[in-house]
């Protein structure tokens, strides 16, 4: 089991974890993007963590939409001006 440390404050177990190609955008527009876990979670009460790529100009912003057992639906969108195509990487954890 792999772990993770939440700012300076505790050091939790990562339970599963996973990565999605992302597409470009341009001028503020919005995707979703599914990421399949790399195992699947005992239930839905669980923590994301997610880590976009970066933006060229500008910022990312990310939102979790939904989430189930084995994946989780992550809204990914170009503050401003342009998101290469990257990738997006998410770690789910118990509290």
């Amino acid at each position: 089991m792999a772990w993770t440390k939440i700012g300076n404050v505790r050091t939790i177990p990562v339970i599963a974890s996973g990565s999605v190609a992302t597409p470009a955008l341009l001028l503020g527009a919005a995707t979703d993007v599914t990421v399949n876990l790399s195992r699947a979670m005992p239930d839905t009460n669980y923590l994301v963590e997610v880590f976009p790529a970066q933006a060229i100009l500008g910022g990312v912003q990310t939102t979790v939409k939904t989430k189930n057992l084995s994946s989780v639906v992550v809204t990914v969108k170009a503050n401003l001006l342009a998101l290469a195509a990257g990738m997006i990487s998410v770690i789910a954890h118990k509290s």
